[in-house]
């Protein structure tokens, strides 16, 4: 286990779980991080306990939920997936879709709300998700 000397950042936090839900198939095909209580305890996941541990609820849970935040984004990238005709375009309207979904919980209505939809293009959700799929698949 790294050793954080207090030093715990959502970044540090986020990695060490992902590489544990990377060990784990079951894991791997959740798509937001409450469902990956379905499968085990999501709280003992990479080094949760120990931040809570060592430097206490008040301070580690800020770090936890921000860290639950950009894991859940991260399984929704994953879960993208890319297939072998799939253009860069089409990676973008599937991780805009997936994005609108993680914000709004629906998947947008693009002849309805083409203006919004738009728009959404610039959101920080879809500009993550959109990043983590590029470094993925390459499109």
């Amino acid at each position: 286990m790294k050793n954080y000397n207090h030093n715990y950042t959502v970044a540090d936090v986020t990695f060490t779980i992902i590489l544990d839900i990377e060990k784990d198939p079951a894991l791997l095909a959740c798509k937001i991080f409450p469902e990956l209580h379905d499968h085990c305890d999501a709280t003992s996941l990479g080094c949760i306990e120990d931040m809570f541990e060592e430097i206490g609820v008040k301070r580690a849970l800020p770090i936890f939920n921000d860290a639950q935040h950009e894991v859940t984004l991260w399984l929704i990238a994953n879960s993208i997936e890319c297939q072998p005709h799939f253009c860069s375009t089409d990676m973008n309207v599937e991780s805009h879709s997936e994005g609108f979904k993680f914000k709004y919980g629906r998947y947008p209505m693009v002849d309805q709300e083409e203006a919004f939809c738009e728009e959404f293009w610039f959101d920080p959700i879809f500009l993550k998700i959109r990043e983590l799929v590029r470094k993925r698949t390459g499109k």
